[in-house]
């Protein structure tokens, strides 16, 4: 489950960041039982579990099966409205943070400039192209080229998991007495956490059909620190 901590980003553009990603953050667990765990026991009381196919939408077969007319049609108009949902997130994140970045002098600075409606207009149109560039390559290149970028993605997410673990630890021990960053058995949770993560790559190291993944995500990570370094050292 990634995506929920897009909600920070959004949350530093609210007038009360803190009670807003407090909200959220405290939502997320009811959201997912709703949609994803209620869903699927919906599903386990009207059909037996043998009849679903893989690569066939389970709630078309539950549709079908109750004889909601044109079922296949409405669940692809369901998903293609959540593909768009999906990409309208993911443009402004990207966007946002490409903008963030370029603040801190991590990025060119042009990507920090607001147009008159006070949006980084100039961080979404790149955004929107290199989206576009990954659309292409799925068409072009889609055994080599995406890939290559799809698997980059994997361990990737874990390594971001990790990097918000250690921060929200560096930060309480930082400053101990700011109720922002408590947390119930915060110190075990961390590490519970980063050894949790630490278990799913080795898993991923052993499966074959991981390994692919791992070696991706590697790359790309090799790729962004040593971006950093010469930006780093350029300055």
């Amino acid at each position: 489950m990634i995506g929920s901590e897009s909600a920070t980003v959004a949350a530093a553009e609210s007038e009360n960041a803190e009670e807003s990603v407090a909200r959220v953050t405290r939502t997320i667990g009811a959201r997912v039982t709703l949609f994803y765990l209620l869903s699927v026991i919906l599903i386990l009381t009207l059909v037996p579990w043998t009849s679903i196919e893989p690569g066939y939408s389970p709630f078309v077969t539950v549709m079908r099966h109750i004889g909601v007319p044109g079922a296949a049609m409405l669940m692809q108009m369901v998903v293609f409205t959540a593909i768009l949902s999906c990409l309208n997130s993911s443009i402004y994140i990207t966007s946002r943070t490409l903008m963030g970045l370029a603040e801190l002098r991590d990025a060119p600075s042009w990507f920090a400039a607001l147009s008159r409606r006070h949006v980084p207009q100039r961080a979404v149109i790149f955004s929107s192209l290199v989206g576009l560039g990954v659309a292409f390559c799925s068409i072009l290149s889609p055994k080599l080229i995406f890939a290559f970028l799809l698997g980059a993605t994997g361990a990737v997410m874990l390594l971001i998991y990790v990097l918000i673990v250690s921060s929200h630890r560096i930060f309480r021990q930082a400053d101990p007495q700011n109720r922002a960053f408590t947390l119930p058995l915060g110190n075990a949770l961390n590490f519970g956490m980063i050894g949790g993560i630490g278990l799913v790559v080795l898993a991923m190291l052993i499966q074959p059909a991981q390994r692919q993944t791992i070696t991706a995500s590697l790359v790309s990570v090799a790729a962004i620190l040593a971006l950093y370094a010469l930006c780093r050292r350029g300055r």
